[in-house]
């Protein structure tokens, strides 16, 4: 975290001048902690992503203890920001002082639920999500910063590098003096070669209340999934404008917009929440409901103890959250955001950043039309003028004196023909006569025009050819399922030149660089004039270290061509191996001329301080930084330059950020820039000993081993660094204390390290089965499985007893369909103590795959070790005992374990809710066949409603079908005709399909029904 310099709260300049205040602050808020991650990486996928190298955090606290955060604070006249970056750099709250209301849902307790990608994520305030949604790190400490400018406004920001794609965000949060809106500024970074996917959405949260109106100036719903398109409001039968009609979980997308607003507003409070953007520059908007059924309010009340419930008003530059873009090699991009209240106007009908404003028609006797004009201006407008003009003539005009204070509100008769024909408009200019608003309030046709017009819109996509299956595998990192893609493709179009490069693409991301090389030079005879040929063709060369071959293929690549400014930068990277400053400056000046490219200015300042103009290198560094603050390299660079320590703040105790600037040297043949990369890490006993490396001895290099106990990849890094100086010797010690560290929770990434790891293995041999293991995972994160299997079969060979080591084997063999071979693999893991519970989990898998029903059994001896067990575990043991009949027993766990959701389960883990009525009717079957109706009557009961312990709801249409069935039969069989009946009518009345679960219940039901109806019961009632 890092603070420029603090300023008074609200207060004037030197020169008296108006100016934002920002600073930090200690705030104290009731927190349910989360847990250590786990230890297990997660090597598959969850919600059709791979979040590894990420950790899982599934574990939450029951009881909330008191929490000091140290949070990054703004504020001017009307808007205080709080910040907190342990939060993913959530913005927590914006008090807004007019009306003492705060502008989003603020929580005022941290209350985690498993809804996020790796797990516990928060609800309330503002999450900003890149480059997927509820991303890995929204309870992690981010980089963050905060500053004052000289114009007086005031930026926190907050921002981080994506850990699996190498993608760079930041979000720079903004209060300027004298305006009531807050201004956000996204700006995404792709420092890589290829493309990466992404998209950037804010989820924002507001009060969810029975009088909040959802105000989306929208003619079209879409369906992320399958995208049908729907007119707006409806979602099925559900007007969705009154949040009070939605009962279930909806997630309701916006299509083909064409206004830069929407909102949602509270009549009840007269105050709601407005965002404003460019909708070309972020097309997605997006509303999230619980729902008002029991399901949806218990979500809430888990995500908050009295601050409930929310609904979360989302915007994102994508049109739904199953679409991705696509940065470019090298490319970066901003745009602005803003965030503002409406107080007192009515559900708003236009905003801009200027004014929110409603207008309200309402008939006369006479047939005329009144106008109702509500406005708030969002920053102080002195002789301003808000016009009505219908076909561009005026019918309505007033001036004032217009400020955030006060909202203006007029009345205004107009014919009724200015809404029944042509264009009605309204425009706001200022004393000057600068526009600042131009809405077009309605536009009507003709009748043969709006009668003939066709709705412009599909009602679905087709979502089904091959190059849709192409791009869904590819965007979701699918490598192996895009490259069978991709080959089938060319086996039929051998010449389809994007194909090859696509192909070349994923194997890089793969890095598989001698895969991508083959390909990409059988694709070289296909046309000699294609710049993206030629720069990933000088790519794949240079990544093979052949840059004197690479070279001949980049300087192919045309200037004027979007691959110029890309390969003037691969130019300049092997001009800095040579050593050539000068050269690479050049290349580096010229790449950077091109708008939104990423990395060329942080380079030619390193060229600059290489070849010795410090003083111009200083001056261009603190210029990036002036407007990229959270820059880890020109940190580091200016920090060489002046001695400073900027770096480390912005890389923290996250040992990737280090890494990551030494990658970054290690391109550049640098290897001063590594170790000060590899000494950033002060505090870790591991820098220690690689500081020891730099002074080159290798005895106090030896007296450190025992101190390396934490940070092994920074020795594996410092290995291979000297291993590349050819000090074999220095290189093998260093790798041999390497070893001697814990694995728990190291989750290696990074090209860089793979190479590090291979290059342990090559030198120490079987002495080296922790860098083996590691590598076995980066070779399976980027779906290189049999090198992943093959690496993982030699730890287990060569005797490496570490359980999580078994695990992923066995989960590697699994998914491969070598059930043998995983439960060989699994069972020898699970002889390991402690016991990896998620071992157990997969063989009851393998083994109910393989109908070894005794074997599932005896692992419940194992579930049941002592100790703390996992929520998986607990829910494998109810399913088995169910599957045995042993219904007490899983009654006992389902009622008194406390258990955790997921929003979205795991593949493979037992539904909570199955197992709770699998359970309940499973024991009312026995009592019943034993004609213990009573006993079946408590069970089937104890299934129409959920123990709190399990924190479920009933879910919106929920049926309860063969429960009621159930005990229709029961009460029959007592002489209870009149309950009998009562039952058969919940499920008559549910008017199932034929393809519903429970249509033979419900068939059943109804026969009974009528049957009883027919003797006469319930006779009086239909009186």
């Amino acid at each position: 975290m890092e603070l420029d310099h603090k300023s008074e709260a609200g207060g004037a300049g030197p020169t008296g001048e108006r100016r934002t205040s920002c600073g930090t602050e200690s705030i104290m808020i009731p927190t349910y902690a989360v847990g250590a991650p786990s230890l297990n990486p997660i090597i598959g996928e969850y919600r059709q992503e791979k979040p590894y190298p990420y950790k899982m955090q599934d574990e939450i606290a029951e009881t909330k203890v008191d929490k000091t955060y140290e949070a990054l604070v703004a504020e001017n006249e009307y808007l205080k920001l709080t910040v907190l970056p342990e939060l993913g750099g959530r913005l927590y709250s914006a008090f807004d002082k007019r009306n003492g209301r705060e502008l989003f849902h603020r929580n005022n307790v941290i209350k985690p639920q498993l809804i996020g990608l790796t797990g516990a994520w928060i609800a309330g305030g503002v999450e900003f999500n890149f480059p997927i949604g509820h991303r890995p790190t929204s309870l992690e400490t981010v980089e963050a910063h905060v500053r004052s400018h000289d114009d007086g406004s005031a930026s926190i920001y907050v921002g981080e590098t994506d850990k699996i794609s190498g993608l760079r965000f930041s979000v720079e949060l903004k209060l300027l003096p004298g305006k009531a809106y807050l201004e956000q500024i996204t700006r995404i970074y792709n420092p890589t070669p290829v493309p990466q996917r992404f998209f950037h959405w804010n989820t924002a949260s507001y009060p969810d209340t029975a009088s909040l109106v959802c105000r989306y100036p929208t003619r079209w719903i879409i369906d992320e999934q399958n995208r049908i398109r729907k007119p707006w409001p409806y979602d099925g039968h559900v007007d969705v404008r009154m949040a009070r009609n939605i009962e279930k979980f909806s997630s309701i997308f916006t299509a083909m917009n064409e206004e830069d607003y929407f909102g949602v507003y509270d009549t009840d409070t007269e105050a709601g929440n407005v965002h404003v953007g460019d909708h070309r520059e972020v097309p997605g908007s997006k509303f999230w409901s619980w729902g008002n059924h029991e399901h949806g309010r218990n979500w809430n009340l888990l995500l908050t103890d009295d601050d409930g419930p929310y609904m979360e008003q989302q915007a994102g530059n994508t049109e739904t959250q199953y679409l991705y873009h696509y940065l470019q090699p090298h490319q970066k991009h901003q745009w602005s955001e803003y965030w503002f209240q409406a107080i007192e106007t009515g559900p708003l009908t236009y905003a801009n950043k200027h004014v929110v404003l409603t207008t309200v028609f309402q008939p006369e006797a006479e047939g005329g039309i009144t106008l109702q004009l509500s406005m708030l201006a969002n920053e102080r407008l002195q002789g301003a003028t808000v016009t009505l003009l219908h076909d561009e003539a005026a019918v309505f005009a007033a001036t004032g004196d217009w400020s955030p204070e006060r909202t203006e509100k007029w009345n205004a008769r107009i014919a009724s023909s200015c809404l029944a024909e042509g264009k009605l408009r309204l425009t706001v200019r200022d004393r000057a006569g600068a526009l600042l608003v131009d809405h077009l309030i309605r536009h009507v046709e003709d009748v043969v025009t709006q009668d003939e017009e066709e709705v412009h819109a599909q009602d679905q996509d087709e979502l089904t050819t091959r190059l849709v299956r192409l791009y869904k595998a590819e965007e979701r990192h699918r490598y192996r399922e895009t490259l069978e893609l991709l080959d089938d493709l060319l086996a039929t179009h051998p010449e389809y030149l994007e194909a090859h490069l696509r192909k070349t693409v994923v194997q890089l991301k793969m890095l598989d660089y001698a895969a991508a090389e083959a390909t990409i030079e059988a694709a070289a005879g296909l046309i000699p004039f294609s710049d993206e040929l030629h720069y990933y063709t000088g790519l794949v060369r240079y990544m093979n270290g052949k840059d004197k071959k690479a070279k001949s293929a980049l300087l192919y690549v045309n200037d004027i061509s979007a691959f110029a400014p890309s390969a003037n930068l691969l130019l300049g990277k092997i001009a800095l191996r040579d050593k050539e400053w000068s050269r690479a400056e050049r290349y580096f000046a010229k790449a950077d001329l091109a708008s939104g490219v990423e990395g060329a200015d942080v380079l030619r300042a390193y060229a600059l301080r290489q070849r010795g103009d410090r003083a111009q290198a200083e001056m261009l560094l603190t210029e990036i930084l002036a407007s990229d603050p959270l820059q880890l390299y020109a940190a580091a660079e200016l920090d060489q330059l002046t001695g400073g320590d900027r770096c480390k703040s912005i890389a923290r105790d996250d040992v990737h950020n280090a890494l990551l600037l030494a990658e970054w040297y290690a391109e550049l043949s640098d290897e001063a820039g590594q170790r000060f990369a590899l000494g950033i890490m002060a505090d870790s006993e591991a820098a220690a000993s690689v500081a020891a490396v730099a002074t080159a001895t290798a005895t106090a290099t030896a007296a450190t081993s025992a101190a390396a106990a934490k940070e092994p990849l920074l020795l594996y890094h410092a290995g291979y660094l000297e291993s590349q100086k050819g000090n074999a010797a220095l290189a093998s010690s260093l790798y041999e204390q390497a070893e001697t560290c814990s694995s728990d929770g190291v989750f290696p990434i990074l090209p860089l390290t793979l190479l590090a790891l291979e290059d342990a293995v090559r030198l120490l041999g079987e002495r080296a089965p922790r860098a083996l293991y590691m590598s076995g995972l980066i070779y399976n994160a980027k779906e290189r499985h049999a090198e992943a299997g093959r690496a993982w079969a030699r730890c287990v060979e060569l005797g490496f007893d570490y359980s999580v080591l078994y695990r992923n084997y066995g989960f590697l063999l699994m998914e491969a369909g070598k059930d043998d071979e995983a439960i060989e693999i699994l069972e020898q893991g699970l002889e390991l103590l402690p016991v990896n519970q998620d071992i157990a989990i997969y063989l009851a898998r393998l083994y109910q795959r393989g109908g070894r029903s005794d074997k599932r059994l005896k692992l419940l001896q194992v579930l049941q070790a002592p100790g703390q067990r996992p929520q998986s575990a607990v829910r494998l043991s109810i399913e088995i005992y169910n599957e045995f009949g042993r219904y007490h027993e899983a009654i006992a766990l389902l009622t008194e374990f406390k258990f955790s959701n997921w929003e979205n389960p795991f593949k493979g883990m037992p539904d909570l809710r199955s197992l709770y009525h699998e359970a309940f009717n499973g024991r009312a079957a026995q009592a019943m066949r034993e004609k213990k109706w009573d006993e079946a009557i408590r069970d089937l009961e104890s299934s129409l409603r959920y123990p709190s312990n399990l924190r479920l709801g009933v879910e919106a249409g929920q049926t309860f079908a063969r429960e009621h069935y159930l005990l229709a039969l029961c009460y029959e069989k007592k002489g209870d005709f009149t309950r009998t009946l009562t039952h058969c009518r919940n499920v008559a009345q549910l008017r199932l399909a034929p393809d519903h679960l429970h249509y033979a219940e419900y068939v059943k039901a109804v026969q009974k029904m009528t049957e009883l109806e027919w003797l006469g019961f319930g006779n009086d009632d239909a009186k």
